[in-house]
């Protein structure tokens, strides 16, 4: 059995070397691999199916990027498991957003899912957004950051303006997006934050130096936000995918890779929605997302202290 980490920012566990559940990853997520500390998938309980596990009425989850690759897949997976869902993207490209999840979820109930445009380099417009969410759909539950952006540039060739915006691509947007649901959450006392790492975050990435500032940026914001929320009932988490998401973006820039050792948009969802189940005790997100993923009843790592960051890696 191969291992992969996962990383805690405690120093009792620094670093844990996990064992993935093979099995499971073929079936659930071919296009890549995480570590997990949950026993085998085969020894959880399975979901009872009772109305405790329907999504609440009165909350929706917020997706940003919600007109990019994963954004619209993002948004499907949590509007077939009965939740509401805002879409938040750029002014002008709500259509475009709702146009890709119609490609993906054609069945879609259209009274559950809205686009909002929110300028995510500025808080005005991204609380304006929210609250126009929050009119339609009652409170924000979570707030899945996949607003980003990506230029391979080495230093010597980069300049200041190339860091900018990096910088506000991926990690202002996420601030932005995070402080606007903030307050409702701690207000109710519950909800879960996600941002989208970067292996650039955690190692070396040549070529790519303005990206990875970013990101490393991005993942010690978060890192410390999650010890701010300790004990408001909020969990904060990092997904680091550990290679190339496979997009379309990603492709037409690199015509010569070898995609087939990229990381599926699938997975990451998966992935996703594994680290809202495992980083937050809120009764209302845990039993909903752990049963995508086969985790039971949800929230099994809670009582252990809040995983806030997964690696998934590029398939075997």
């Amino acid at each position: 059995m191969r291992e992969y980490s996962c990383l805690f920012p405690w120093p009792a566990a620094a670093w844990l070397a996990v064992a993935a559940n093979p099995d499971y990853a073929r079936s659930r997520a071919p296009r890549g691999r995480l570590g997990t500390t949950l026993e085998t998938v085969s020894d959880r309980p399975d979901s009872t199916g009772s109305a405790a596990n329907e999504p609440p009425q009165d909350s929706y989850i917020a997706v940003t990027g919600a007109a990019g690759s994963v954004g619209p897949a993002m948004a499907a997976a949590f509007l077939q498991r009965g939740w509401r869902v805002a879409m938040l993207t750029r002014p002008g490209r709500e259509g475009s957003a709702l146009d890709k999840l119609a490609e993906l979820d054609a069945a879609h109930d259209d009274d559950r899912v809205a686009a909002f445009g929110a300028n995510l380099d500025e808080p005005r417009s991204a609380i304006a957004a929210v609250s126009a969410a929050d009119e339609r759909f009652g409170h924000p539950a979570a707030l899945l950051n996949l607003a980003g952006g990506f230029t391979l540039r080495p230093a010597t060739e980069s300049g200041l303006d190339d860091v900018d915006a990096m910088m506000a691509k991926n990690f202002r947007s996420a601030v932005v997006a995070t402080k606007a649901v903030l307050p409702s959450m701690r207000a109710r006392g519950g909800g879960f934050v996600l941002a989208m790492g970067a292996g650039a975050a955690t190692q070396a990435a040549p070529g790519r130096t303005a990206y990875a500032a970013a990101k490393a940026a991005l993942a010690a914001y978060f890192r410390s936000l999650s010890a701010e929320l300790k004990g408001t009932g909020i969990g904060a988490g990092i997904l680091h995918p550990m290679g190339t998401i496979d997009t379309p973006p990603n492709r037409q820039a690199m015509p010569n890779a070898d995609f087939s050792s990229w990381i599926g948009v699938d997975a990451v969802v998966e992935a996703a929605l594994y680290l809202m189940a495992a980083s937050t005790a809120s009764p209302q997100l845990a039993p909903t997302t752990a049963d995508a993923i086969g985790t039971g009843h949800g929230g099994p790592l809670a009582s252990r202290g809040r995983v806030p960051e997964l690696e998934l890696y590029p398939g075997r």
